[in-house]
């Protein structure tokens, strides 16, 4: 492992009281092809480290044969939005509503930077009725930079619209988000209301025998939850009717599939 990725590791593992060294990781250090100024791909092999140091240590403490871990650094990266970067000979899969005019990156009229999710309808079309222009990406260019962030981004919170200015780390920082997490632990603990419960030995996987009601919607809870499934958990997703869904909409559509899988 390179610093970074030690460096990510050692901190979860310290607040999350993990115990596997890290001669028991090796990290596969291939090239990620992606342009990225921040390190998010050492930063994504240290959680991914992490994730499979958690399961063998409770795959130990199950009856399971101790394991070693070995963690690709571009698979790693790549599985926190994996959905992008599938192809059938040389024909990338992602389409729908991911791919939109309204979900991208645009230049305010003050030189920032903003990102928009206009994936979902309620969205993009609540973003085309804020600019009063049609789903397309030339005039949302021209209606971005007419427009100052601050001001976007004030009547986009009020409207409960969905967007996010690019900052620099000082920015962030005095952001009172920021500040905020950079207060706060690496690993939330949460303690609820419910009895200890004892796990017998485990026949085949670490997780055998949990079960997860998963009430998350995209990308980061079922990412997670989704490592629990791979790793014995049967897992349970919840939908609220009152929200909207990425369904399946033919038979390669890797959001559903890869959102949703286990």
């Amino acid at each position: 492992m390179n610093f970074s990725q030690k460096k990510i590791y050692e901190k979860i593992a310290s607040a999350a009281s993990l115990s596997t060294p890290l001669t028991k990781i090796a990290v596969e250090q291939g090239p990620t092809y992606l342009k990225e100024p921040v390190q998010v791909a050492d930063y994504a092999a240290g959680v991914i480290a992490a994730c499979g140091a958690s399961a063998v240590e409770l795959g130990e403490a199950r009856g399971l044969p101790s394991q070693e871990i070995a963690v690709d650094r571009r698979h790693a990266v790549l599985s926190f939005n994996d959905f992008y970067y599938h192809y059938i000979n040389g024909v990338a899969l992602v389409s729908g509503d991911i791919i939109v005019p309204a979900n991208g990156l645009f230049e305010t009229r003050d030189g920032k930077w903003i990102c928009t999710n206009g994936a979902y309808p309620h969205l993009r079309d609540g973003i085309l009725r804020y600019f009063d222009v049609p789903h397309d990406q030339g005039r949302l260019i021209e209606a971005f930079k007419r427009h100052d962030s601050t001001k976007i981004l004030e009547d986009f919170e009020r409207l409960g619209l969905c967007a996010a200015p690019l900052y620099t780390k000082d920015e962030w920082l005095a952001h009172p988000q920021g500040e905020i997490l950079a207060k706060s632990p690496i690993v939330l603990e949460q303690r609820g209301i419910a009895k200890g419960r004892v796990l017998p030995e485990a026949k085949n996987r670490p997780l055998e025998g949990v079960r997860v009601v998963d009430c998350t919607h995209v990308v980061a809870g079922p990412w997670l939850t989704r490592q629990l499934a791979e790793h014995g958990a049967d897992v349970i997703s919840v939908r609220n009717a009152e929200f909207p869904f990425i369904y399946p909409t033919g038979s390669f559509d890797t959001r559903f599939t890869l959102l949703n899988r286990g």
